[in-house]
Parts: C-alpha cells; sequence; structure tokens
C-alpha cells in the first residue's frame, strides 16, 4: 500500500495492490478523509467501484460493475445519504 501524509495524516493519493502487483483501489485523501474519486479494480484490471467522496462522505454517484466491465449500479448520495439508485438487470 501506498500512502501519502502530511503533518502526521494521510493527505494526498493512497494506492493499494495486489498481491501480483496489480492495482487493486485509488483514492485522495484530505485530513483523514477520503475526497474526490476512489476507484477499486477486480484483478483482471476491470474497474469495480467508482466512488465520489466530499469531506469524508459519498457524495454524488457511485457506480459498481460487474466483472466483465459492464455497469451493475449507480447509487447518488448527498452528504452521505442516498438520494437515488438505478440497479441494471
Amino acid at each position: 500500500m501506498e500512502q501519502t501524509y502530511k503533518d502526521g495524516r494521510l493527505d494526498g493519493p493512497s494506492r493499494e495492490y495486489y498481491e501480483n502487483g496489480q492495482l487493486k483501489e485509488e483514492a485522495m485523501l484530505k485530513n483523514n478523509r477520503r475526497e474526490g474519486l476512489l476507484r477499486g479494480y477486480y484483478k483482471n484490471g476491470n474497474l469495480r467501484i467508482q466512488w465520489t467522496f466530499k469531506n469524508g462522505l459519498l457524495d454524488g454517484p457511485c457506480s459498481s460493475y460487474n466483472e466483465d466491465g459492464t455497469l451493475k449500479s449507480v447509487v447518488t448520495y448527498r452528504q452521505g445519504k442516498i438520494v437515488s439508485t438505478d440497479q441494471r438487470p
């Protein structure tokens, strides 16, 4: 795992890897909180999740994908609370 610190707090890019060295998850952090996009990947390299954070809370569209890369669902959040959902077959 790679993480960036500033004044003793997580601040900047954070990356986690599978044992084979392939990227598993990447996110931005600011003052120990997630900020902006978090992306998670399957072992095959396809996007698994793409979530949006603001001040450490889910805020905006949060998409989940099937292992084949097709869109599974989109849940929209505002300040950590669900405002809409769209599930795909």
